[in-house]
Formats: C-alpha cells, sequence, structure tokens
C-alpha cells in the first residue's frame, strides 16, 4: 500500500488528457466555424440599391448619368485604392456580384447584376434601367457564361424574357408632376 507522502503520475496524466481533450474540441469547433464562414463570404450579396443610391447622387450632381464607373468614382465615391473598373471602366466585381454599367443617354443608365462564384447558383441575376424618376427591374435565375458574354446594354423585353428575368414593380423616386394635385393652401 502507498504511503500519503508518495506522489503518483496518474493524477497529472489525467489532467493533461483533459486539458488535450479540451483543446482538440475547441479547434475541431473552431474549423467548423471556420469553414462556415468562408461559405457564407461565397454567397453573393447583392449592392445593386446602393449602385442606384450612387448613380442618382451623380445625376443630381452633374445633371446626367455618368459613361463609366471610372467617372462614378471620381465624383461620388473617392475609394482609398480605386477598384478595378475593367478595361472600359464600365464593369465591377463586388461581394460575389459582376456588375456591368451603360449610359444610354443623359437621363437614362442600365445595369446588370450577375452572381459569380463558386454559390452563384444560390443568387439572382438583375436587370436595371435606370431614369432620374423611375427605376424599372428584371430579376432572374443566374445566367451562364456564353449569356454573360452576349448580354446587350438595352435589351428589349423579349430578350429579357428569353433570359428568364421576369420584370418587377417599378419603382418611382420621385412623384410625376402630373399626377401632383395642386395646393389646397390658398383656399
Amino acid at each position: 500500500m502507498a504511503s500519503p507522502d508518495e506522489k503518483t503520475g496518474i493524477r497529472f496524466t489525467y489532467l493533461i488528457l483533459g486539458c488535450s481533450i479540451a483543446v482538440f474540441i475547441g479547434c475541431y469547433l473552431y474549423s467548423l466555424w471556420t469553414a462556415s464562414q468562408q461559405e457564407k463570404a461565397l454567397l453573393p450579396r447583392p449592392a445593386v440599391d446602393q449602385i442606384v443610391k450612387v448613380l442618382r447622387s451623380y445625376h443630381h450632381k452633374v445633371g446626367k448619368f455618368p459613361e463609366t464607373f471610372t467617372d462614378l468614382e471620381s465624383r461620388v465615391w473617392r475609394h482609398i485604392r480605386t477598384p478595378d473598373f475593367g478595361e472600359d471602366g464600365r464593369s465591377l466585381s463586388m461581394a460575389n456580384y459582376y456588375y456591368i454599367y451603360y449610359m444610354v443617354d443623359s437621363g437614362t443608365c442600365t445595369l446588370w447584376a450577375i452572381p459569380i462564384n463558386k454559390r452563384r447558383e444560390e443568387a439572382s441575376t438583375f436587370f436595371l434601367a435606370i431614369s432620374p424618376e423611375t427605376v424599372r427591374r428584371w430579376k432572374g435565375a443566374p445566367l451562364t457564361f456564353d449569356e454573360i458574354k452576349r448580354l446587350p446594354a438595352l435589351p428589349e423585353p423579349a430578350q429579357l424574357a428569353l433570359l428568364g428575368l421576369t420584370e418587377q414593380q417599378p419603382i418611382q423616386l420621385q412623384p410625376s408632376r402630373a399626377s401632383q394635385k395642386p395646393s389646397s393652401a390658398g383656399r
């Protein structure tokens, strides 16, 4: 029988084993969380509303829509590190979406928002026709890479239907002057 003065290494071994198991479980849970965060980061998040807001801000300042994203950068965005707007200044990749911008005339522009990357099938494609008063929106399934290469700047409604995009409710940005009622303040 062991005397009370003798020390055994069994208790210290159990302590090390317990700590090792706790560290292993912590590392495993952290790796699961990291993997879920990486998958979450691949999910496309459209920034269409923010881009429309910036385009309208530019139109309000200058009186016309910009010809390219580069013009928009110089007047409104002013990033510290200028994003890559492609060779022609009309494309932008942000939050797993690829944006293609076209100025139709001084009062109208169009914007394509196409999901990209690994989880692109989980998001929608958007096409917007933007004027100072309204935003007409179309929404549909993600496009194939062949379809993306052949996107027109100003597609016909039939072309949008062929691409699987359906028109959504238009957004009225300002009430039209014809629909405004005369003021009853002078009565």
